[in-house]
C-alpha cells in the first residue's frame, strides 16, 4: 500500500524547499536591511527575539495546501497507484515543510540577534526590551523556544491537516466547501 510513499514525499520535498529557501531568504533580508539602517542611524529598531516564526509557518502550509491537494496530486495518481500513499505523503509533506521553516526561522532569529544585541551595546539606535548581555539573552530565547516547540509541531501538524482536507473538499465540491466554510462560524 505505501509503494509509492517515498518518491510521492521525495517530489513534495523537491517543489517546497524552493519556497522555504525564498521566505527564509526574504526574512534574512528585511533582517540585514533592518540592521544597517540601525547601523547607519537613520532606523531606530528593536532586536529580533529569539522564537521561531508561527504565523509565517501556518501561512507557508496554507498557500501550499492547494496546489497539493490539486495539480500535485493528480500528477502522482496514476491508475493503479496506491491512493493512501500518495495523500499521506501530501500530509507528511506539508507537515515537514512547516515544522522545518519553523526550526530554521527559530535559527535565523538568532544568528541576527548576535548583531542586534552587540550594536545594543555599542549604543547604536537598537533597543532591547531587557538589556542582557549577549549570552543570556541567546540562551534565554532558545531555551524558550525548545519549550514551545513540541507543542507547536503538533499545531503544525493539525493545521496541515485541515488545509488540506479543506483543499480537498474545494477541488471536489467548490460551492457547498465555500457555503459551509462561511456559513458554519
Amino acid at each position: 500500500r505505501l509503494s509509492r510513499f517515498g518518491g510521492a514525499l521525495r517530489y513534495q520535498w523537491l517543489r517546497r524547499r524552493r519556497l522555504t529557501v525564498f521566505l527564509l531568504a526574504v526574512m534574512a533580508a528585511v533582517q540585514i536591511v533592518d540592521l544597517g539602517l540601525a547601523f547607519l542611524g537613520v532606523l531606530e529598531t528593536p532586536v529580533t527575539p529569539v522564537r521561531s516564526d508561527f504565523s509565517v509557518a501556518l501561512l507557508l502550509i496554507f498557500c501550499c495546501s492547494f496546489p497539493v491537494a490539486k495539480s500535485e496530486t493528480t500528477f502522482l495518481l496514476h491508475f493503479g497507484t496506491p491512493r493512501t500513499s500518495v495523500w499521506l505523503s501530501n500530509l507528511l509533506s506539508l507537515f515537514l515543510t512547516g515544522a522545518v521553516y519553523l526550526v530554521l526561522s527559530a535559527l535565523l532569529n538568532a544568528v541576527f540577534a548576535v548583531p542586534g544585541v552587540l550594536l545594543a551595546q555599542a549604543g547604536k539606535n537598537v533597543t532591547m526590551a531587557v538589556p542582557a548581555p549577549l549570552g543570556e539573552y541567546l540562551l534565554g530565547g532558545l531555551l524558550s523556544t525548545l519549550k514551545e516547540l513540541p507543542m507547536q509541531l503538533l499545531w503544525i501538524l493539525e493545521y496541515a491537516a485541515i488545509f488540506y482536507f479543506v483543499a480537498c473538499c474545494l477541488r471536489r465540491w467548490k460551492i457547498p466547501t465555500i457555503l459551509v466554510l462561511v456559513g458554519v462560524p
